[in-house]
């Protein structure tokens, strides 16, 4: 599915839970309390939900790096080759033997 379908159905989304936290504000002055632990519990619903809609929908609408689509490659090198030395010169054999 292409993103700006995407996006459109999220902001659809978003739109409808703005309207319905709207319309379950005016139930609250209902005179009702079966509507109105009703429109509350609908609001905690829509409190929850909101947050994570409008992070989803702003991550939505942020550029694509056009990097991120490339593969990293590594490349790695052989370090330039060391001459061994002894860890002791030569004029103590007796400690040398223990390298």
């Amino acid at each position: 599915m292409p993103i700006c379908v995407e996006i459109v159905e999220m902001f659809r989304r978003h739109r409808a839970l703005m309207q319905e936290q709207a319309e379950n504000k005016l139930l609250l002055r209902d005179e009702d309390p079966e509507m109105r632990e009703l429109a509350q519990e609908d609001l905690r619903r829509i409190e929850a939900e909101l947050p994570e809609v409008e992070q989803e929908l702003k991550l939505m609408l942020l550029p694509k790096d056009p990097l991120d689509e490339k593969t990293p490659s590594l490349k790695f090198a052989l370090a330039p080759a060391v001459k061994k030395r002894p860890c002791l010169p030569p004029t103590f054999p007796h400690v040398y033997a223990l390298c």
